[in-house]
């Protein structure tokens, strides 16, 4: 490990122990499967290969399940992965702990399960991206589906490329599901469904994170009207032509119309409600079906202000 301290080992332990102190810590495991204490202090904690678990403990905490952060630059976030140029180390099926404090947690690229606790934390749930050494430019994303949950505070939940399962706790949280069929509740709170795009820190990427048709759209847990907003203004027309972006429509349960612009409806579907979403692309005629579907669970009645579509 680095930081100058030592596995504090106990008899016929399953696993090393690595423990930081009061302070601030640099703690990284050994290739098998460890037990990470942060304790006090903001402390950066590294899983490393095999499956870890992590306990952030007190303190502002960037915590990594199966990567290495870049060196000489902050953590930077990613649409493929959370550490652009960072070093993945193995698909480790991880449990992290963050506790107190505004934490940054990268799961890593197993299976994982994280627990955010107090703080406004940002939980991300899926492997870095990866460059080879002979330049071919390979993307490693091989993450597995996450158990994502952000407790109290207003958390930032991000999920990857599997199924994950993405629950926001108390608070105002935003909840993105990334890549996959994920799984998502906001719990209490005002809580932000983002779709379309990654929130990258210097701006946002746009990504295609939900589907349509049974087995290959996102589902809303817990949706309320009036309270939780659901964000689609990614699925803008990228080239609206020489008029223009035109303005987004709300449909309500009508039909999409042949249009240049972002159309949303939704309609029942025996006890659940499907939103439907239609980006036309520049000045193209567009067939009138859906281009992605999200499922929320429960019979809703919508409106224009449930939804953010500029």
């Amino acid at each position: 490990m680095r930081g100058g301290r030592t596995p504090a080992c106990r008899r016929n332990a399953t696993m090393p122990v690595f423990t930081g102190g009061p302070g601030p810590d640099v703690l990284s495991g050994d290739q098998g499967g460890n037990l990470i204490l942060g304790r006090g202090g903001a402390d950066v904690l590294i899983g490393r290969e095999a499956d870890d678990i992590i306990l952030g403990g007190a303190g502002r905490d960037v915590i990594a399940g199966d990567t290495i952060p870049r060196p000489g630059g902050p953590v930077q976030p990613s649409e493929f992965g959370p550490f652009p140029g960072a070093r993945p180390l193995g698909p480790g099926d991880n449990l992290i702990l963050a506790g107190a404090g505004d934490d940054r947690v990268t799961a890593g690229f197993g299976a994982d399960t994280v627990l955010g606790g107090a703080g406004n934390d940002t939980i991300e749930g899926y492997g870095a991206s990866d460059v080879s050494p002979v330049g071919s430019g390979n993307l490693i994303a091989a993450d597995g589906p996450d158990l994502l949950v952000g407790g109290a505070g207003n958390d930032l939940i991000r999920g990857g490329g599997g199924a994950d399962l993405l629950f926001g706790g108390r608070g105002a949280d935003t909840l993105v599901g990334g890549v996959g069929v994920d799984t998502l509740a906001g719990g209490a709170g005002a809580d932000r469904f983002v779709f379309g795009r990654s929130l990258e820190p210097e701006g946002t990427s746009f990504t295609a994170d939900t589907g349509a048709g049974p087995g290959q759209r996102d589902v809303i847990l817990d949706f309320r009207e009036g309270l939780d907003r659901i964000d689609l203004a990614a699925y803008r027309n990228f080239f609206p032509g020489p008029g223009g972006q035109p303005p987004p429509d709300f449909l309500g349960t009508e039909g999409f119309g042949d249009s240049r612009a972002l159309q949303v409806r939704y309609e029942i579907d025996g006890c659940t409600t499907l939103v439907q979403v239609l980006a036309p692309f520049g000045d193209a005629s567009q067939a009138p079906a859906p281009l992605r579907e999200i499922e929320l669970a429960g019979r809703h009645v919508l409106e224009a202000g449930d939804f953010i579509l500029a």
